[in-house]
């Protein structure tokens, strides 16, 4: 399960982006971000109405992930994306450019995102990633993990904001900083054991 919510120029992008894909049906939604970050999955997706200017846009969606490890041995995972915008999770999908010679365009957003996982009776989480915070003049990340019973939820908030949309090159040093502070967050895993029918791990 997910929602996120959009703010800022990432709402205006993403009304845009929606009221391109009015003819689309609605499932359609989910192949690109799947397709993107390498998940397959089924599920449903509501998002905000294109036309409804006036509200942020709201992303909710539902959805069952094929397996993603290998649950009948001891093992780790890392925490999928699954059916979101992927705003967050798309700055781990490059490298950004270590300096700038000239300003460049940079917009004010504000990216949450919340993602609740089921996990399966099967597993003793051992471990969970550990909340990160960070903070520059004008980027702040922060992400949080919360095992309660069999269910992990994480949350996830990035905020840019800057003082204009053309930023100075030596803002630059602030975006690399960020960004691979946001890559390091999602690398982490859930370690897990698998249980016997006797309610041991593997190997005790």
């Amino acid at each position: 399960m997910n929602s996120t919510t959009m703010t800022g120029t990432l709402e205006i992008n993403a009304h845009f982006d929606r009221h391109g894909e009015l003819r689309e049906p609605m499932g359609n939604a989910m192949n690109p971000p799947l397709l993107r970050l390498n998940e397959i999955e089924v599920g449903k997706v509501v998002v905000t109405p294109s036309m409804k200017t006036d509200k942020p846009v709201k992303w909710e969606s539902n959805f069952s992930l094929e397996p993603i490890a290998d649950l009948r041995r001891s093992g780790a995972f890392t925490i999928p994306v699954g059916t979101t915008p992927g705003y967050i999770a798309e700055k781990t999908l490059q490298k950004p450019l270590e300096k700038r010679k000239f300003p460049f365009v940079c917009e004010s957003v504000t990216a949450e995102a919340y993602v609740t996982l089921n996990l399966p009776e099967t597993i003793d989480v051992e471990s969970i990633p550990a909340d990160v915070t960070y903070k520059s003049a004008h980027i702040s990340y922060v992400a949080t993990y919360a095992l309660k019973g069999a269910q992990l939820e994480i949350k996830r908030s990035l905020v840019l904001d800057y003082p204009r949309r053309v930023c100075a090159p030596d803002l630059q040093t602030e975006v690399v900083d960020a960004t691979r502070v946001i890559q390091a967050d999602f690398k982490g895993a859930v370690m897990f054991g698998t249980r016997s029918s006797q309610g041991h791990h593997d190997g005790d």
